[in-house]
């Protein structure tokens, strides 16, 4: 009866929908989908879990046969439409057409690290659904994102695609991300399954070592908290933790990911990770890899084709359950139902893309980039860039190259869409000021043939915009760097120019903390534009001509030197904490104490007063939620953003607790002369954190808590938590 009514609808589907790659023009229920996998062969069901990349080698017959359940790296809307055509599988099943869309698909917005700059979820949120909204009308059903890997040591490349180095932070945007992807029709992967970001030194595949309590309270909360938002798929992590590779680690996907989360998503391998266990030196053979992944918990293969040569096999001799696989393919099938992919209709690549890069999204990515900027240095008011300016030079390769305000994984963002800093300032001052450019040298800054020209410019010039930092492709996937100073010859051209004794404005394009201890001192303001997006030419010119002021805020802490790192804020107490003035204790002998830049901190061109911080109920129970006030005025002479950050520090517990933890923000809009009170509130229970044993463990006890803009702030006091429990005992 069953497979009756499922042939009326593959019928029905074919009258109506004519190349619709679906074989049902309905929803498809859990009974369906089980009768389905009842029809199906095991090679069909292997290529259901198995993902193909798109490239020379790629198995079309295969395709055709439904033995390739899904691809991935069609990214433009007409191999996208072309690969949908050509899967003609035998019963009908829909293909799933995933592609990185980390910031952006045709509209590429502000990289992750950006968005978190923000301090303002709703950033992310809206640009994740315009950029799911992008790729889904071409035909591309899921993303490979959100990145949601803490970062704590900028020499790790990948810290661009991420929210920095706190938990809260990070699992507040890694929510809003998967929110604004699924509202735009996107199905999500959370990835890396787990602590990819903290590979030792920084050095990007490399090893992860971590204590069990250090991997759940601060690695694992931004994983968490996109799945709680409905990420569907979770990718695992290149790297070995605890010696155990991540795609074969069972710990990890199933007892945190599946018994403890309750997760009952697809699992999704990284490209080519059950492969490279090899290297990891797990695994004797080809056969073996794929045992142990399959076992661990990894339905899918991402273009290794070890399911496909090994798994049928395996079930046939009894390796391998058939159950295990009925499994596994049916969260396959359950995902593509849920994506509508069996209700799919034909995509017309042209109309498509006609409609990508609206105005709209253009509009949006200019207003979302605004509030990802962060000025850290502005003397003698360098910024904004006075009225009286009648000539501005724009120096540095970065200014004018489009790649780079794009940033690294830009989907199907075209070059010649980008709106680059040298237009951005053209169009701006037009008929107001000259604008005139110099590359003094290309982005990496290895050659100086071009650093006079670009002085005699400066010379001739009333006011210097510096466009320095890294190239996109020191940044993102194996993009780790040895030494995070500028580039090059970079600080060199900064000290050349400085000599000229013109006001400068050094603008940063980079997706990392970069060590900047040799730059503050030749220059007068310093703003950090991260990778801005397709607009961020024409944003970045709203604020350096003081249309708009910044109010971007570091979502990482920025070192003196590269040796400092990893510095971050929320690090741990030692029992000989850092003082100048005594020789034994925690510190550097040949640099300054702290970070050059710290955690949250970015300025603004008004003023802000922060009255004295309030707390409505200082003994509070475990159930409870702390209520914190402030007021804020604005008392400069001209609207802007503030960002109020609160932090506290459990005084005694069982486990030395961190020295300060940012627990909640809140954006606030000032007009000149406003005052506005800001309301943070915490529920008590998110004070708890991993006792040894695994469980979540809230003590009693006396806490600080500090109410500021960044994680410097003074002002605050203390409150008492009477009682304590376990949060979640350990299973």
């Amino acid at each position: 009866m069953l497979l009756s009514r499922l042939r009326r609808l593959s019928l029905f589907a074919s009258l109506i929908c004519g190349a619709c790659t679906s074989a049902f023009a309905a929803d498809v229920n859990d009974e369906m989908i089980d009768h389905l996998i009842s029809q199906m062969t095991i090679e069909e069901k292997v290529g259901q879990l198995t993902m193909a990349s798109a490239d020379s080698q790629f198995d079309w017959p295969a395709l055709a046969r439904g033995e390739i359940g899904s691809v991935l790296n069609y990214a433009t809307p007409y191999a996208a439409a072309d690969v949908l055509s050509r899967a003609k599988s035998r019963l009908g099943i829909p293909l799933l057409v995933a592609l990185d869309v980390i910031h952006g698909y045709r509209t590429i917005f502000p990289v992750p690290l950006a968005d978190a700059a923000s301090f303002d979820p709703d950033v992310t949120y809206r640009s994740a659904r315009i950029s799911a909204e992008e790729a889904r009308s071409v035909g591309i059903a899921l993303t490979f994102a959100p990145m949601v890997d803490l970062a704590r040591d900028p020499r790790w490349g990948r810290m661009v695609e991420g929210s920095g180095e706190d938990p809260t932070l990070a699992s507040i945007f890694s929510a809003a991300r998967v929110r604004g992807f699924r509202d735009g029709g996107l199905g999500t992967t959370v990835k890396h399954f787990a602590g990819y970001g903290a590979a030792e030194a920084g050095r990007d595949y490399n090893s992860v070592e971590m204590s069990e309590a250090q991997l759940r309270d601060l690695y694992l909360p931004s994983y968490h908290a996109a799945i709680d938002a409905g990420a569907e798929m979770v990718m695992t992590a290149f790297v070995a933790v605890g010696g155990i590779p991540a795609t074969a680690n069972q710990h990890l996907l199933r007892d945190i990911l599946r018994r403890d989360w309750g997760f009952d998503g697809v699992v999704v391998s990284d490209l080519h990770a059950i492969r490279e266990m090899l290297y990891h030196g797990t695994v004797r053979d080809e056969h073996e890899a794929m045992l142990q992944a399959f076992r661990a918990g990894v339905d899918i293969d991402m273009d290794d084709g070890i399911y496909q040569k090994y798994l049928p096999e395996a079930v046939r001799t009894g390796e391998i359950a058939m159950s295990a696989v009925d499994q596994s393919v049916r969260r396959v099938l359950q995902l593509k139902a849920r994506l509508g992919l069996f209700r799919q209709q034909p995509i017309d690549p042209a109309a498509a893309d006609a409609k990508l890069l609206s105005p709209g999204a253009r509009q949006a990515a200019r207003e979302l980039a605004r509030k990802t900027f962060v000025l850290l240095q502005n003397q003698s008011s360098t910024l904004p860039i006075s009225p009286s300016v009648k000539k501005i030079a724009v120096i540095g390769g970065l200014a004018a190259s489009r790649p780079d305000q794009h940033g690294p994984d830009a989907a199907d963002g075209h070059n010649l869409d980008a709106i680059t800093l040298v237009e951005g300032l053209q169009a701006r001052y037009k008929g107001k000021a000259e604008v005139a450019y110099a590359e003094a040298c290309e982005m990496h800054c290895h050659r100086i043939e071009g650093f006079d020209a670009a002085i005699e410019l400066a010379r001739q010039s009333d006011y210097i915009v510096l466009a320095l930092g890294e190239p996109r492709d020191m940044t993102g996937e194996a993009g780790s760097r040895a030494d995070l100073r500028l580039p090059g010859h970079q600080t060199e051209l900064v000290e050349l120019l400085a000599k000229l004794g013109k006001p400068i404005a050094l603008v940063l394009f980079n997706g990392r903390a970069l060590a900047l201890e040799d730059v503050p001192s030749h220059v007068g303001a310093i703003l950090i534009a991260w990778y801005p997006g397709s607009e961020g030419g024409n944003a970045l010119a709203d604020v350096l001509s003081g249309d708009v002021s910044p109010s971007g805020k570091l979502p990482v802490s920025f070192p003196k030197t590269t040796g400092q790192v990893p510095i971050t804020y929320n690090h741990l107490p030692t029992g000989r904490p850092a003082m100048a003035n005594d020789f034994f204790t925690s510190k550097y002998v040949d640099t300054q104490i702290g970070p050059l830049y710290a955690f949250g901190f970015g300025m603004s061109y008004s003023d802000f007063k922060l009255g004295l911080p309030k707390l409505a109920n200082d003994r509070v129970g475990p159930d409870d939620v702390l209520t914190f006030s402030i007021d804020v005025t604005n008392t400069g002479d001209m609207a802007a953003d503030e960002v109020i950050q609160l932090y506290t520090h459990q005084q005694i517990g069982m486990r030395s607790r961190p020295v300060r933890e940012l627990k909640a923000f809140q954006r606030v809009a000032l007009k000149p002369g406003e005052t506005k009170q800001v309301t943070l509130k915490l529920p008590v229970q998110d004070l708890s954190y991993t006792d040894q044993d695994g469980s979540r463990i809230l003590e009693a006890g006396t806490f600080d808590f500090w109410v500021g803009d960044s994680s410097e702030a003074t002002d605050g006091g203390q409150f008492v938590v009477t009682d304590g429990r376990h949060v979640m005992a350990v299973k």
